[in-house]
Parts: structure tokens; sequence; C-alpha cells
């Protein structure tokens, strides 16, 4: 208590100066309608910067959902199109192939026996050494 006592002491003249800037500055933007429409108008500026700036950062942060269901809606439409081109040309053999979409966990590409390992499974239709 006794420190909290010498603070205020110590700064009085400090916490004095900014209680009268406060009421100077409440003074003047009330007053006078030009320094009230420029204090409103630089306010306006800045929350709507803010805004624009916050709506860009959940937008980025949403990006992880809305490439999972591009990613989704791709897979679909490619099996959709090969469902289509097995019934309209029967002449064409079947690929035998079903698209499953699914992400690169690690590569090894440097060898002559290349492999992917992937974030699927056999849960998905996935085999081992396909």
């Amino acid at each position: 208590m006794k420190n909290l006592l010498n603070f205020i002491v110590k700064y009085l003249y400090t916490f004095v100066f900014i209680l009268f800037e406060i009421v100077c500055f409440v003074l003047i933007f009330t007053a006078n309608n030009y320094h009230k429409v420029s204090f409103l108008n630089s306010s306006n500026v800045l929350s709507g910067n803010l805004t624009e700036h916050w709506n860009e950062l959940t937008e980025y942060l949403h990006l992880k959902s809305v490439n999972d269901s591009i990613l989704a809606d791709n897979e679909r439409l490619i099996n959709q199109i090969e469902e289509y081109r097995k019934d309209d040309i029967p002449a064409i053999e079947e690929s035998g192939f079903e698209y499953v979409a699914a992400k690169v966990i690690s590569a090894n590409i440097n060898s002559k026996k290349n492999f992917l390992t992937i974030n699927k499974g056999s849960i998905d239709g996935v085999k081992q050494d396909m």
C-alpha cells in the first residue's frame, strides 16, 4: 500500500497533466464542429481499416476448410467424370481406378523406387504398393 501511495505522489503532476489534456480534447471536440467532424472522419477511416484487416485475417484462417471443401468437390467430380466415361463409351477399357483425395505426408523421390506416404489408408480404399 505504501508503494502505491509513493507511486501516486511521485507521478501526481503527470496524472494531473494527462487529466487536463483529456478534458481539453473533450472540450475541443464537443465545442467545435470542424474538429468533431475531423475526429469522426479519422476514427471512421481507422475503424474501417481495422475491420478490413480483421476480415482478411479471418478469411485466411478459414482457408483450410475452403481447401478441404474444394478437394472433396474435385474428388467427387473426377469420379463422376469416370462414371460418365464408362456409361457413354463402352469401347474404352475401364481403368479400374477410383480417385481418392489425399495429402502427401512425406515423399521419397531420389531413389530407384520412389514412394509417397499419404494420409489415407485401407479404410479409404487405398492398398499397399499401389
